[in-house]
């Protein structure tokens, strides 16, 4: 859940790492396209097409196993919580911006396992940058667009006037 930078990476990484199917989930057009262009083939705008529906059609009967929640959206959780296979494992990434609801009877019916997520290790950065060395992380789609030093304020301009359309906005020094 979530199409933006981290959750991007995050896909782009269990797929180099041999996840056999995966759906990014976002309701950014834009995003879910930048996601298409990194790689990731199977995306599903939530504002144009059913959570539950779109599992059936890439998972099949199998379901899912692993949600990663990249978006901070309550929506987004309960919809992973519920839609989760028994016995599964949900992480945390998000950031949200009021305390999240989790339904624990859910969670405790069908043995969901539920992981936070936030810090990095040294390790993490080398393996990271090695990935992207080797051409399994495609980080190109996911710059939206540079600026010089001397113009910081137009890119913050441009990084609020763009909203769901932007990703990373890189200033040069």
């Amino acid at each position: 859940m979530g199409a933006g930078t981290i959750g991007n990476l995050i896909s782009q990484v269990a797929l180099g790492r041999g996840a056999r199917n995966l759906l990014i989930v976002d309701r950014s057009d834009c995003r879910l396209n930048i996601a298409r262009k990194c790689g990731i083939r199977n995306t599903l705008n939530t504002s144009k097409e059913n959570f539950e529906e779109a599992v059936k059609r890439v998972f099949g009967a199998e379901g899912f196993q692993v949600g990663i929640e990249a978006a901070g959206a309550q929506a987004a959780l309960s919809a992973l919580v519920n839609g989760i296979e028994k016995g599964g494992t949900l992480i945390m990434v998000g950031v949200f911006a009021e305390p999240p609801q989790i339904d624990m009877s859910v969670v405790c019916e069908h043995e969901i396992r539920v992981f936070g997520s936030m810090m990095y290790k040294h390790e993490d950065y080398l393996k990271a940058a090695e990935l992207i060395a080797a051409g399994k992380i495609h980080t190109d789609p996911l710059v939206t667009e540079h600026f010089a030093f001397e113009r910081y304020l137009d890119a913050y301009k441009f990084i609020e006037a763009q909203g769901d359309r932007t990703l990373k906005v890189m200033i040069h020094l």
